[in-house]
């Protein structure tokens, strides 16, 4: 599988919710700045990987925003990745970085969003 199997495999995942599946799929460095990103926007408080996983999931799925995304590999070894994905509902976007270090893709902490 390669990396934009893995990152549409977590994004089904966070979107269903599949907490446990996408919170595996995550860094635990990535996990702790989403969560204090999340707490600092949104009125809705998690404490947990999972937690926000579902909260997302459902913030999602109120407003109806399509989880449709347009990737660009900008660079993908067996180990390693870097996407530029671009959500088409929202016109959201970033920098997905990837490793593999076993046989599943973990997004990685030194994903960033585009500035806005």
């Amino acid at each position: 599988m390669g990396a934009v199997d893995g990152f549409l495999a977590w994004l089904d995942a966070s979107r269903k919710p599949d907490p446990e599946t996408a919170c595996r799929q995550l860094s635990p460095e990535l996990v702790i700045r989403m969560l204090a990103e999340l707490n600092a926007q949104s009125p809705v408080q998690a404490g947990t990987c999972e937690e926000m996983i579902n909260t997302t999931a459902e913030l999602y799925r109120a407003t109806g925003q399509d989880p449709a995304v347009d990737i660009a590999v900008q660079e993908e070894t067996a180990t390693a990745a870097m996407l530029f994905v671009t959500y088409l509902s929202s016109g959201d976007c970033g920098t997905v970085v990837m490793e593999r270090p076993g046989t599943d893709w973990i997004i990685t902490e030194l994903s960033r969003e585009c500035a806005g």
